[in-house]
């Protein structure tokens, strides 16, 4: 039976087979294994305290942030370093590593100020500066 078939078919015949499981690998590992990590509701964030004794009490840290002419708050993150693809799966920001990152890990404090490639929507929209 298989000295009747031409090779041709039989090459075009591998070819689909090998298409359909790596198509079926595909579908499932983006089915079950890589799902976006969930929304953070940042309205349930405690607010920042208002205080220096409060702030420090809570392990922040208080001071000018960034170019503000006032001393503020700023604490910790929960998720720090943890992997995002968008800034709402996160405390504060998604940052990237450079302008082609399509993930990155959230920011260690919740005012983030500096210049970073913030992560949104699984891409960069350029390098911005927060102060």
């Amino acid at each position: 039976m298989w000295s009747k078939i031409k090779r041709p078919t039989v090459i075009v015949l591998f070819l689909v087979v090998g298409f359909l499981v790596v198509w079926g690998i595909n579908d499932y590992i983006n089915r079950t294994c890589c799902a976006p990590p969930p929304e953070i509701d940042k309205t349930k964030l405690s607010p920042l305290p208002k205080t220096k004794e409060a702030c420090l009490k809570q392990g922040g840290k208080w001071g000018r942030i960034g170019i503000s002419e006032f001393e503020k708050c700023n604490l910790k993150t929960s998720d720090k370093g943890k992997a995002c693809t968008d800034s709402s799966q996160c405390e504060s920001s998604c940052i990237g590593e450079s302008f082609s990152s399509r993930s990155g890990k959230c920011s260690s404090w919740r005012i983030t100020v500096g210049c970073y490639y913030f992560v949104n929507n699984g891409k960069v929209d350029g390098l911005l500066c927060a102060d």
